[in-house]
């Protein structure tokens, strides 16, 4: 990813962070929420924008950092493979995972791998 691309998806999470605390408020507990709206708009969590999530929520920057790396859903890096574009990857097969930690099956979580396809 070349520089220009670089800071056109930092200006774009820059946005989905002001976005969304317009929208949602900036309360710690909407990191969550945050992070996975700037993956949305983004397709991965660009480093360069903890810092904006962190004083958007009033966090720090290492808190950002470890929920981003702790949860695998989370992309902290852009693309690895220089011949897949954005597009290529958006028409990329849904990936699903299903949570068994013991706290989903507690919620039911276990019956949901039988209904997918």
């Amino acid at each position: 990813m070349n520089s220009s691309d670089l800071k056109n998806r930092t200006a774009q999470a820059e946005a989905a962070v002001e976005h969304f605390v317009r929208e949602s408020g900036n309360q710690p507990d909407q990191m969550l929420p945050l992070l996975h709206a700037v993956q949305a708009r983004c397709r991965y969590v660009p480093r360069q924008i903890y810092a904006a999530v962190a004083a958007a929520l009033n966090v720090s920057v290492a808190g950002v950092a470890g929920v981003v790396s702790f949860y695998s859903n989370f992309r902290d890096s852009g693309f690895s493979d220089s011949t897949e574009t954005p597009d290529q990857a958006s028409r990329a097969k849904p990936h699903i995972e299903v949570c068994c930690a013991e706290a989903c099956q507690a919620n039911a979580g276990a019956r949901y791998p039988a209904t997918l396809p």
